[in-house]
């Protein structure tokens, strides 16, 4: 991008075409400067700048546009390598010529994402922000990752205040106004018993010790109860959080409990005792919100002062201190892999910073309407919620904090509290209305109606009744701890016709896309994980095996013919063509540096091509008919080879034969998918009458085997690490299903062979969650 001429959009050009432009540009940047691996661009970010994996490759893909710090920091990081890929002695300094083409395509290409071409998620206002607070730039409409579901639940007399889900994920917990502490069923979204006894004053702040033993309330009178859940019974009264206790939480391992409210005190009990285990004046008035890191090697205190201050729990000792903006802070959390951390003030700011450099300034945004009352992080990290004082829920990228969409509640209610469930798919809010409100990923059954936030994004919700388990439990219990629903997810679908049925499936290898080839060439691209289509790609013939590299910029696609087309995943642009084989291909995988790809097919011989020469090599053909699936080992350390026979034979780098081999379980053959888990366990799928799953861990000496779906499938992948399945049936429809938990060996079912681990879907069709 050597002049400034090329860098507007062009004549008629919309948002999207000109997104995938840059993107391309960028790409051709990090090749120009001999293609630097995602972690070295990371290492060369700029100090006050840090750029996540997910950051990194979802702009180099085209995905979304950074905000231009954000942006400018990948540009500079870029150019801070040689052409052969070496690490310049410093990066260019901002004044640098070689920055001023790329400032103004994205400056161009931020207006013409705000000239109303694409309708942005968040709509903007004429309200100035306050000084030093920056909004953040709009993105494309499209459906948020949650959405409601069905009705809420009834039976607090008053404003909600707090939610609370418990660590299996099989209750809700509220307390509010109207001093009741109510427990909810997951599963039937009736409530569990009475409401436990004890509370005078309203309740502020509900916690589950990471047990399930304890549930512990802070009240306005100033004290924590801390109730027995077997029992139900109170057990401790705690005292001493000033006129009122604001918050609590307990440490991940359970044996402390901080405690704070109106006193400027942060008091640390051992719940199993209610002695006092230590007691930190943190100055400066009310606490209003404290957070441990999923480490718990550090306690995040905030209130009055807009500052959030970071502390050694043992010793007190302040490590870092980070202001969000002025006002009191009513809203922190720390991201669960404890790199991020949130919190929110009353001037509407929200900030996002890494605790482990306190100093480093984050991301900021500003609420226009309103303050954020609660925000949560979903276990998987990559969504930020935020309840406010306007009613609305928001959900944010918190790498950029930018938004994904904005829900509105139906009633001009006031959200007070926000907790996400331990599995990530449902999101709890508590109103002003007296509600519960769940939300979960779209797409669960049925149409949104007339004026709900979700009908304008085109998207689906079920009813959800108190007389039976609403869609959202069951999806909840599928992507729980123990997965053992295994029940189907449909994918919403793509924008633009498609024509005949799904031939092929692929995960990019970090889990975030899922490729469907269809029968009129065309490739559609999902969000496997709230189900959103994202874009589609064009073509000519179709292509029944995919395949992503690995940094998730190119796709590979074996036509019936033999030959493979390596496309941009982005534009669907051609990159590479590779000659054809003897017979049809059944397997792709591409090489772990991503300069190779490996092909199987019917010949059952696996060959290795170079992408650049278009060369390749061959290991011998097995003598096990044709391979039928490939994948590597995480440390690439192992190659495993699925032929029809069902057998798999693992290979090393080198090697002039395979290592071991496993062998298919009694009746299993049709291989559909091979994966390998982060511990290397090897996951192999088998699809004929029936979908099985069958999982050999690590020196164990038998594998695990169950049944994922009665009924044939068209096509089937698997994520790279082995815990996403995805299937397609006859027709254009693709599934999701989340993996249940192998059954042990030994376990069987009722015929003698193995034991579902959950409900399975009848054959012949998709079975409603």
């Amino acid at each position: 991008m050597a002049s400034d001429s090329t860098e507007h959009p062009g004549e008629g050009e919309d948002f999207a075409a000109g997104l995938s432009r840059l993107a391309a540009e960028l790409r051709a940047l990090r090749i120009e400067r001999g293609k630097p691996s995602i972690r070295d661009i990371r290492r060369r970010a700029p100090a006050d700048r840090m750029l996540s994996t997910s950051t990194i490759s979802e702009t180099l893909n085209g995905n979304r546009l950074p905000g231009h710090d954000v942006f400018m920091a990948l540009v500079r990081a870029l150019l801070s390598f040689d052409r052969e890929g070496r690490p310049l002695p410093q990066l260019p300094s901002h004044s640098d010529p070689e920055l001023r083409g790329w400032r103004t395509a994205w400056r161009a290409l931020t207006k013409l994402q705000d000239s109303g071409r694409l309708t942005p998620a968040v709509p903007g206002s004429a309200e100035p922000a306050p000084p030093g607070i920056a909004d953040p730039p709009a993105v494309p409409a499209a459906a948020p990752p949650y959405l409601p579901l069905g009705h809420p639940l009834t039976g607090h007399t008053d404003l909600v205040r707090t939610v609370a889900f418990s660590p299996d994920g099989a209750l809700l917990a509220s307390g509010g106004r109207d001093t009741t502490v109510r427990l909810w069923s997951v599963a039937t979204g009736l409530p569990v018993g009475e409401p436990l006894p004890g509370h005078g004053r309203t309740v502020l702040a509900l916690a589950f010790s990471p047990d399930g033993k304890w549930l512990a309330g802070a009240d306005g009178d100033g004290t924590v109860r801390l109730w027995e859940l077997r029992t139900r019974r109170l057990r401790r009264t705690l005292a001493g959080c000033g006129p009122h206790a604001t918050t609590l939480a307990f440490s991940p391992g359970g044996d402390l409990l901080a405690t704070a409210g109106t006193g400027g005190t942060v008091q640390l009990w051992d719940p199993a005792t209610g002695a006092v285990r230590g007691e930190v004046a943190v100055g400066g008035g009310s606490v209003f919100a404290l957070a441990f890191s999923p480490g718990g090697d550090l306690l995040a205190t905030a209130g009055t002062g807009g500052t959030v201050r970071l502390r050694d729990p043992a010793t007190g000792t302040v490590r870092g201190e980070v202001a969000v903006g002025g006002g009191s802070v009513l809203a922190l959390a720390f991201a669960p892999d404890g790199r991020s951390a949130a919190a929110a003030s009353t001037t509407g700011a929200i900030r996002v910073w890494d605790p482990r450099d306190p100093g480093l300034p984050g991301a900021l945004a500003h609420y226009r309407h309103g303050h954020v009352t609660a925000l949560a992080f979903a276990p998987g990290g990559g969504v930020l919620a935020t309840a406010g004082s306007d009613g609305s829920v928001r959900f944010w990228d918190p790498a950029g904090l930018l938004p994904w969409g904005r829900l509105v509640s139906a009633r001009p209610s006031f959200v007070a509290t926000l907790a996400f469930s331990p599995s990530g798919v449902l999101c709890a809010t508590g109103d002003s209305d007296r509600h519960l409100q769940l939300y979960g990923p779209p797409g669960h059954g049925a149409t949104a109606p007339p004026g709900d936030p979700a009908a304008e994004h085109g998207a689906t919700r079920p009813v959800l009744t108190h007389t039976a388990a609403p869609a959202a439990a069951l999806a909840d219990r599928a992507r729980a701890a123990d997965l053992r629903s295994g029940r189907p997810l449909p994918l919403l679908p793509l924008a633009g016709a498609h024509h005949g049925p799904v031939r092929g499936l692929a995960f990019r290898s970090d889990g975030s896309l899922l490729a469907a080839a269809y029968d009129d060439g065309s490739v559609g691209l999902w969000d496997p994980l709230s189900r959103t289509p994202r874009h589609r790609l064009t073509g000519r013939r179709p292509l029944p095996v995919l395949a992503f590299s690995p940094d998730g910029s190119l796709l590979a696609g074996a036509h019936e013919d033999g030959t493979v087309t390596v496309l941009d995943a982005v534009t669907g642009r051609a990159r590479t063509d590779l000659p054809g084989t003897k017979g049809s291909l059944c397997a792709l995988a591409f090489a772990p540096d991503g300069q190779g790809l490996l092909t199987g097919g019917a010949d059952g011989a696996v060959r290795l091509w170079n992408l650049r020469s278009g060369g390749g090599t061959s290991l011998p053909a097995g003598a096990d008919g044709p391979v039928l699936a490939l994948a590597h080992a995480p440390d690439a350390s192992l190659l495993a080879v699925g032929y029809a026979s069902g057998r798999v034979a693992l290979w090393r780098p080198g090697a002039s034969g395979p290592e071991s081999s496993r062998a298919a379980p009694a009746g299993e053959a049709a291989l559909a998918a091979l994966a390998f888990t982060a511990d290397a366990a090897l996951v192999a799928v088998h699809a004929a009458a029936e979908t099985t799953v069958t999982v050999w861990p690590p020196g164990a000496a038998a594998p695990a085997s169950y049944v994922l779906r009665r009924g044939p499938v068209t096509a089937l992948a698997l994520s790279s690490d082995g815990t996403l399945p995805a299937a397609a049936v006859a027709g254009p429809a693709v599934l999701r299903w989340a993996l249940p938990a192998p059954v042990p060996p030994g376990v069987t079912g009722p015929s003698g062979g193995p034991a579902p681990s959950g409900p399975v879907p009848p054959a012949g069709g998709a079975a409603t969650p």
